[in-house]
């Protein structure tokens, strides 16, 4: 790849050439979503070590199976999609259904990208610890794409690339995951109220 500049290469071709066999793409790769994977796979196991080790796994499948990956799809997508594959069948392995939205500040050194003011809000009123026990309480499914939606910035279809699920489906876990919390915290404000 000499005469190419890896930085500025689109995630597309930096993973057909990755494919390829050139290790400079798969390293920008591994560069521009070691962070992103990271907090991910944070929020969903809770734990620093955990997360790390599932990062790092997860770059193993990546890299693995570059040669199924199709350049003319967006990389982003079918990266999450082996991510959010992982971590389903590790908790399926610990026969856990149980996750834990970790506070914000824990992440501190892992700063998020830029994002919608809608997703802003939802960053911000995750740091509340009643809002993380809501988080924790719904459903694995709705919680999943709840925070792949909300932590990486992505559209519902890329969501539903994802999950593997039709665009209305993951559009509808968000929706659900927010009426949920919604009525959760109604909850709590008429037992404050009372």
């Amino acid at each position: 790849m000499m005469d190419i500049r890896v930085k500025n290469l689109k995630d597309e071709e930096l993973a057909a050439q990755a494919a390829q066999g050139t290790i400079a793409c798969f390293e920008e790769l591994l560069s521009r979503y070691r962070t992103p994977v990271f907090r991910y796979c944070y929020r969903m196991s809770g734990s620093k070590e955990d997360a790390e080790d599932w990062t790092q796994e997860c770059f193993v499948k990546i890299y693995n199976n570059l040669g199924k990956y199709n350049p003319e799809r967006r990389f982003s997508p079918w990266l999450y999609r082996i991510v959010h594959n992982y971590g389903v069948s590790v908790i399926r392995v610990k026969q856990s259904h149980s996750y834990q939205l970790v506070p914000d500040q824990d992440l501190a050194e892992y700063p998020a990208g830029s994002k919608t003011d809608a997703v802003d809000v939802l960053e911000k009123k995750l740091r509340s610890e009643a809002l993380a026990e809501a988080v924790d309480q719904l459903s694995p499914t709705l919680k999943s794409a709840l925070i792949i939606w909300a932590l990486e910035d992505i559209t519902f279809k890329e969501l539903g690339e994802i999950l593997n699920t039709p665009l209305p489906t993951a559009a509808a876990r968000v929706r659900r995951a927010l009426i949920q919390l919604r009525q959760q915290f109604m909850k709590t404000e008429d037992k404050d109220t009372i």
